[in-house]
């Protein structure tokens, strides 16, 4: 498993965010979770993503939450430039039109309730991917972190 892994949570409510923060972090992630889309994208005004380094290696969001959606949230990412390389969606509401907008970006798909097993085998799979990666992407963690440690407080 790489190190210096980083995982980003978007979900409203608290019970789901923080099973699959503990999913991640007994991967080794540091993750950091927001209950919204709104504090990040109000917080962060443009994504420290570039061709060198990343925000983070997942990025999983809920599509139904209060103000920004899942979706609307992903593509404000990927319009800031956002080079978070596995992005995930879940929802127990998804819509013909969402499941095809999803596949059509690559973004990983969870039904919810979302098992355990699923999100363990789909951060194996990323991982797996990742071990193929450049990894000059840690020493840009710190900085990244500043910014993100600001928008939560």
């Amino acid at each position: 498993m790489p190190q210096g892994l980083r995982a980003i949570l978007f979900d409203d409510d608290a019970l789901v965010r923080g099973v699959v923060s503990q999913i991640c972090r007994r991967r080794g992630y540091e993750v950091i979770e927001f209950e919204d889309g709104n504090t990040f994208c109000e917080s962060i005004p443009e994504c420290p993503c570039n061709r060198n380094k990343r925000c983070a290696d997942v990025l999983i969001s809920d599509i139904k939450m209060p103000g920004v959606t899942g979706i609307q949230l992903l593509d404000k990412l990927i319009h800031r430039e956002c080079a978070v390389p596995h992005m995930g969606l879940m929802s127990g509401y998804w819509t013909p039109e969402t499941l095809e907008y999803a596949t059509e970006k690559g973004f990983q798909i969870f039904r919810k309730p979302v098992g355990i097993w699923e999100i363990d085998k789909w951060l194996m799979k990323c991982e797996q991917h990742m071990n193929t990666e450049s990894r000059d992407l840690v020493e840009c963690y710190e900085e990244v972190n500043e910014q993100l440690s600001k928008c939560m407080h």
